[in-house]
């Protein structure tokens, strides 16, 4: 094998295992934001849900572990499968995707059923 060859072959290993890496960071960077996500959607759903249920008089029959579960369902099913896209437009807009717009009434509703 020339020496030009092998100089391309280990060129060619390199580029290879450096793009694996960094596309492993890319999805490393995107889980922790989806992570993020689910955290801030958190800490803004338990009140909300917190003040519809007193509004609703229900306070007296709904716990703060069935609340918490409640707005964790919603966080997951919202965020879990976001896109790399969607990620980095979240990230500017804080606008969820279409998508989701669409089905975030039925993650309500699927969560409430499931959890409470």
């Amino acid at each position: 094998m020339s020496e030009i060859n092998m100089k391309y072959i280990i060129l060619l290993a390199v580029s290879v295992v450096s793009g694996a890496c960094a596309s492993a960071q890319y999805d490393k960077r995107a889980e922790q934001l989806k992570a993020d996500f689910r955290r801030g959607f958190l800490i803004s759903c338990e009140p909300t849900i917190s003040s519809q249920i007193e509004r609703a008089g229900l306070a007296d029959y709904v716990s703060t572990e069935q609340k918490l579960a409640y707005c964790v369902c919603v966080g997951i099913k919202i965020f879990d499968d976001f896109s790399d896209k969607e990620v980095e437009q979240f990230l500017i807009t804080s606008e969820l995707p279409p998508r989701k717009k669409l089905a975030r009434s039925t993650y309500s509703e699927d969560c409430a059923d499931s959890e409470w």
